[in-house]
């Protein structure tokens, strides 16, 4: 079990740094568009964002966005591990440790959602389908709720032990 903690955090590192520094990620897409920012960073987006995004790129910009979105999947899953390890560091309740848990999957169940929407708009492009643009900036949404409240939960346990410690 051990050696999951580690492959997930190594994982999680080299899958940011390929994001956010190689021509694989952020870098590549900008090489199409200066202002580029990515749709999933933000909470909820309109459709027509979304489409201008895709146009603005032009059509390799959306081939390397195409490939950002698969790199984002081992992200997801990287951070799924790191999150889970992170809570059974911390969480010692064993209601509290579940619905954290909870939180941590729901949350990479809707960053694989979204993800998925993605690859089937790019995919489809330069047809649209307004329903599936409006699914994926929900599935994003509902992604930074569910990492809020890992958070507020991470946060809150750290704050316990905290003051718990100045007690002693």
């Amino acid at each position: 079990m051990q050696i999951i903690k580690y492959i997930g955090i190594a994982g999680f590192l080299i899958s940011l740094f390929m994001m956010f520094t190689s021509k694989y990620g952020i870098p590549g897409i900008k090489q199409y568009d200066k202002e580029f920012r990515p749709l999933d960073m933000k909470f909820f987006y309109k459709t027509s964002l979304l489409y201008e995004t895709f146009e603005k790129i032009g059509e390799d910009g959306r081939k390397a966005y195409f490939g950002y979105f698969i790199i984002d999947f081992f992200l997801v899953s990287f951070t799924l591990i790191v999150m889970l390890v992170i809570t059974d560091l911390l969480m010692h309740d064993a209601d509290l440790h579940y619905f954290v848990y909870l939180a941590a999957g729901l949350k990479a169940l809707f960053d694989i959602l979204e993800n998925c929407l993605f690859l089937y708009l790019l995919y489809i492009y330069p047809a649209k389908n307004n329903i599936a643009a409006f699914l994926a900036s929900s599935a994003t949404a509902l992604k930074f709720i569910m990492l809020y409240l890992w958070l507020l939960a991470v946060i809150s346990a750290l704050l316990y032990f905290y003051l718990a410690g100045l007690r002693y």
